[in-house]
């Protein structure tokens, strides 16, 4: 780490003004901060803070990234827990005001700036200024209490770098229709490229001693843009000194090439295995026609978080594209709950009809078809067609076996999903999905995001004692609604900073108008009823019983998900009077779904909000984008 000049009152002002907590601070808080402050550059990969002893001193990011793990919370969730700190971002603050240890290291994702404030300056100033005192303990407080809130303007990535790796693609369009979404949502940006460093630094920049000498002098033009909004990094399709520069100075890498071009997988992966800490994402480019894209599995080989297909001259395809890179996805979550997630398909449409985009999609159980459909792009009317055509009543899939392991031989429900979805692939989805099963070997929750469509859906459907369980990979799956049946949890991890809408319809259990006043009736009473053909059906049968239990396995953790707010909208459509394999009541199911969600949409705040949003990024393609500016 090395020392640079100070900073000024309005430069601190500046940064301090993105975290609400310190933005109300008078300006002559600010001008003592600015007298203590001492300027210092990070390089990539230094350390700032580690376990250990209380740290001396509290930093504020001017420029670049920073990343804080904490281990001891790693260690409780079994996965890394970290938060990434971009400019306007506290840093220590908490540790060094308590003197307590860090809970993990700090380091530098790439190289920044930062504004250092040791301890008994920092302590001074608060004593002078009590204000400064508030504001800390308001971050203090905020910080103990987070658990899933969305990221903070501080947090979310300001520089994203495109790696074209496929010498038929056509970039230019690309980065122009990506950087014209992200400036609907992140306001002004710029965009810059190696031709652009030519003409201000000379043709000799570009070569690797040229480069070298000049460096400096373009990460501080490229910290000027940055200042100024969001900036858009795009590499050369060769190995240059740009390129290289590019993956070094990002916070999160956009890789862009055909399905076609998987040729160049390997040499992809050998460049991104320089910045392996840095999210990746790849976005692969198809013809306007294509229906569904095929033969994403390969790649499947390239480290990346998520894969996304995009369609030229879609600009809703790279709307979504940005907000998954800018960590604002819009996603959804479906339950399961047998013929009562047909209400789902209402849900959807009434959504479609708001102007709400859905960037990722999930569901369990039988919410897992209907996500795994609209996934597909059918639409909502298309998927209550099929379940008319395939799925009629219960018989559809009323296969008897002797009980041995399941009711149902699960044969009629196996020809029905691969009839649906055929050879297709979870990769080769339009959008992100995901489905949950239970692997009842291990006694935990599996998330299906590879491999074939119908056999994860089926795996998801299996419900326990009704059909038997899928052998998949090594596991024994069971329905997934045994561990999860709503998996807000799982959104949550999979789109970092999502806005979740979740619809519940499986917690709801048996309707008591099913269950009689007096004893249940015996087995034999029941199905004297059926054969005498009476409308009088007394108590409750076995596969509601099976259904119900299954699906309420998992609702002390969705009320647990509700109650905290990890879902922005959480609908329930009141579906409890119609039974669990009641398929004949689609147009029913459908209708409740469609009237609730409306209902729920027309008080909900975030319907203008994300309605407008997505008609701003689906402008067509010769319309100007005024929030837009390249780099001088």
């Amino acid at each position: 780490m090395s020392d640079g000049p100070a900073t000024s009152v309005a430069e601190l002002q500046e940064l301090l003004a993105i975290d609400p907590a310190f933005s109300a601070l008078s300006e002559d808080a600010i001008t003592a901060l600015a007298r203590v402050a001492e300027r210092v550059f990070v390089p990539a990969g230094a350390r700032l803070m580690e376990p250990g002893p209380p740290p001396d001193s509290a930093f504020l990011v001017v420029r670049g990234r920073l990343r804080a793990t904490d281990e001891r919370a790693s260690q409780r969730a079994g996965r890394v827990i970290s938060l990434e700190m971009g400019r306007g971002a506290f840093c220590g603050l908490s540790f060094v005001v308590a003197r307590a240890s860090a809970a993990g290291q700090v380091l530098a994702m790439r190289d920044s700036t930062v504004l250092r404030f040791h301890r008994d300056a920092l302590l001074a100033c608060m004593l002078a200024y009590p204000e400064l005192v508030t504001a800390q303990a308001r971050v203090a407080y905020e910080n103990a209490v987070r658990t899933h809130t969305k990221p903070s303007a501080a947090e979310r990535p300001r520089v994203l770098t495109v790696l074209p790796i496929d010498p038929e693609l056509a970039i230019d369009e690309l980065v122009h229709g990506l950087a014209r979404a992200l400036g609907a949502l992140l306001g002004t940006g710029s965009v810059a490229r190696s031709a652009q460093v030519a003409e201000r630094f000379g043709g000799e920049a570009l070569d690797r001693d040229g480069f070298d000498r000049a460096r400096h002098a373009i990460a501080g033009w490229c910290s000027e843009q940055e200042a100024r909004g969001f900036l858009v990094l795009v590499c050369d399709r060769d190995e240059t000194p740009w390129t290289a520069w590019c993956l070094e100075q990002t916070d999160r890498v956009v890789v862009a090439a055909r399905p076609s071009a998987a040729a160049q997988i390997e040499r992809a992966g050998a460049m991104l295995a320089r910045r392996s800490s840095v999210r990746t994402d790849l976005v692969l480019v198809h013809e306007a026609d294509t229906a569904v894209p095929r033969g994403t599995a390969a790649w499947l080989a390239l480290p990346c978080r998520r894969r996304h297909h995009v369609r030229r001259g879609r600009a809703a395809d790279l709307a979504r594209v940005a907000r998954h890179v800018a960590e604002q996805p819009i996603t959804v979550v479906l339950g399961g709950g047998g013929a009562r997630a047909l209400a789902h398909i209402g849900v959807l449409r009434a959504l479609d009809e708001a102007g709400i985009p859905i960037d990722a999609i999930a569901g369990t159980s039988m919410g897992a078809v209907v996500a795994a459909g609209y996934a597909l792009g059918v639409s909502p009317r298309e998927i209550a067609e099929l379940f008319a055509e395939r799925v009629p009543d219960a018989r559809a899939l009323r296969d008897p076996d002797v009980p041995v392991v399941s009711l149902l031989a699960g044969r009629k429900l196996d020809r029905v999903l691969r009839d649906g979805f055929a050879d297709v692939e979870i990769p080769d989805l339009w959008l992100p999905c995901f489905c949950i099963a239970t692997d009842i070997s291990q006694a935990v929750a599996v998330v299906h995001d590879r491999g074939l469509v119908w056999r994860s859906v089926r795996a998801s459907c299996s419900l326990p004692g009704v059909f038997p369980p899928v052998q998949l990979d090594g596991r024994l799956l069971v329905d997934g609604g045994v561990i999860d049946n709503v998996p807000i949890d799982v959104m949550e991890r999979e789109c970092p900073g999502a806005t979740i809408l979740a619809v519940d319809v499986g917690s709801l259990g048996i309707d008591p108008a099913d269950v009689p006043a007096e004893p249940l009736p015996t087995g034999w009473t029941q199905l004297g009823e059926r054969l005498r053909g009476s409308e009088r059906r007394s108590g409750v049968t076995i596969m509601q019983l099976l259904t119900a239990t299954a699906m309420l396995g998992s609702k002390g953790l969705l009320s647990h998900l509700v109650a905290e707010g990890h879902a922005e909208l959480f609908l329930a459509p009141p579906v409890k009077h119609i039974k669990l394999l009641d398929f004949g009541a689609r147009p029913s199911l459908v209708e409740i779904g469609y009237t609730h969600a409306q209902r729920a949409l027309a008080s909900w705040s975030g319907t203008e909000r994300f309605a407008s949003r997505s008609s701003d990024v689906l402008r067509r393609p010769s319309e100007p984008a005024a929030h837009l500016q390249y780099a001088p």
